[in-house]
């Protein structure tokens, strides 16, 4: 956080301390509520967009649609006005790192600390939420990522697992479930042909541990007769093939 050289008070209450992040439509500060006399957080439209009425429309339905909200993942707003020739957006302030900041420098997290901020994100949906997001999600195409390097023994294992199976582990072949080409049933059984071969071993310990709420039970059922290195072939197998519904690497 940058301090603010030059005080500003909005509304004769929320005076501004320091400078937090800078969005797309609006800067965001650390401000005291002298009234309350409290931290808080202050969401301000760019000057330049405040004389646009679609801009500060915008604006006011995101304060609005925030305002009715009430999760404990997610930041409430306090307050809504115009002072200083614009526009600005009250909300609790939270103390700590911000996410693009850790991404930004930390990237790429480690599966458990991805999964554990996805979580935390997720918590604040509705049942109708998850439905909207599941139905977009499925429907879009999973991109080709650039191939990684990976030992020719270990995709050869993982291409006879997901051809042919493994009979002494009663192991059916994958091309049961995902298809030959790995392009899978979305939702329920996700894309795994072209995937990063993290992505590709997560799903397959999430079905070991049961964590896949939406899936067929026999995917479990496969899963859990693999063994860490099964997991390891798979994924480099499947990320180096393509299903034939993907669209074409990009030229």
């Amino acid at each position: 956080m940058q301090p603010i050289e030059v005080p500003q008070v909005f509304s004769n209450r929320y005076e501004l301390t320091h400078r937090i992040a800078r969005g797309g439509m609006a800067d965001v500060y650390r401000a005291r509520d002298r009234l309350l006399d409290r931290p808080v957080a202050l969401k301000i439209l760019f000057p330049e967009l405040s004389v646009d009425r679609a801009f500060v429309e915008r604006f006011r339905r995101e304060a609005q649609a925030a305002a009715n909200l009430s999760h404990p993942n997610i930041v409430p707003v306090f307050d809504w006005g115009q002072s200083e020739s614009t526009y600005f957006i009250v909300m609790e302030y939270v103390d700590g790192e911000a996410l693009s900041a850790i991404i930004r420098t930390q990237a790429p997290l480690d599966q458990t600390q991805a999964a554990s901020i996805t979580a935390d994100i997720a918590k604040a949906l509705s049942t109708d939420d998850v439905a909207d997001v599941t139905a977009y999600y499925s429907g879009v195409t999973a991109p080709f990522p650039p191939l990684a390097t990976a030992d020719p023994s270990l995709v050869r294992r993982g291409e006879q697992l997901a051809t042919l199976g493994e009979a002494t582990k009663n192991i059916p072949a994958c091309n049961n479930c995902h298809g030959p080409d790995g392009s899978g049933e979305p939702p329920a059984i996700p894309y795994l042909a072209g995937q990063y071969t993290q992505y590709i071993a997560f799903e397959l310990h999430s079905w070991q541990r049961a964590d896949r709420k939406n899936s067929p039970e026999y995917m479990a059922m496969v899963a859990t007769k693999l063994d860490d290195q099964d997991v390891a072939a798979l994924a480099a197998y499947f990320q180096q093939i393509r299903a034939t519904n993907q669209p074409a690497v990009p030229k």
